[in-house]
């Protein structure tokens, strides 16, 4: 009876099945595997992965996966990490940004005297197969300061927009054909204008 028993469990133990397998392959959110896939695999399988677009193998890191002998799988930690956007720059501000990869926010804030126009915070994103920010960089915009002095113009009541500057440029024509300019809140007056005699 003995003997019958030790040559059934030698039969069991030369089993695929009964040395054991890691069961269906691991699944990640930043990989695949980059073959077939079965429902189980035998101990000592490598499984090679691939990075799902806007990720990339981490350096140093391997995108293969072991089925371990005690039937487990085994992988580098986060093998594959996220792609990194550009460096957001913005003039008269700063930017605060602990990582520029995949599914990281940039926030951003303008000096004293400076008004943010656009958002003020932006996250790295998967754009098609590249990653990109999710809006355009934002501007700080600087005070528009008082009017130019002109001895063809004075300023203007007549506009009542909220944050404008406003210079009634007279034409000889009377009132009615006078030119306005205007300075937005956050925007500079550029420019030469016409001198009219």
């Amino acid at each position: 009876m003995m003997l019958l028993s030790v040559s059934a469990l030698l039969f069991l133990l030369l089993l695929p099945a009964a040395r054991g397998d890691c069961g269906p392959h691991p699944t990640f959110g930043f990989a695949e595997p980059s073959g077939t896939t079965n429902a189980s695999y035998p101990v000592g399988t490598n499984l090679t992965y691939r990075c799902l677009p806007g990720y990339v193998v981490a350096v140093g890191k391997s995108p293969l996966v072991t089925c371990l002998e005690n039937s487990t799988w085994a992988a580098d930690p986060e093998f594959c990490v996220g792609e990194q956007c550009s460096t957001p720059e913005i003039l008269n501000g700063k930017v605060v940004v602990t990582d520029l990869r995949l599914g990281e926010t940039a926030n951003f804030s303008c000096d004293a005297g400076y008004q943010l126009s656009g958002k003020s915070s932006l996250v790295c994103v998967l754009v098609g197969s590249a990653v990109a920010w999710n809006g355009d960089i934002p501007v700080c915009r600087g005070p528009c300061g008082p009017p130019p002095n002109f001895t063809f113009a004075e300023p203007s009541d007549s506009v009542e927009d909220q944050g404008k500057e406003a210079l009634s440029l007279f034409l000889g024509y009377g009132e009615d054909s006078a030119l306005h300019v205007f300075a937005s809140k956050g925007i500079n007056l550029y420019g030469v204008l016409p001198s009219f005699e």
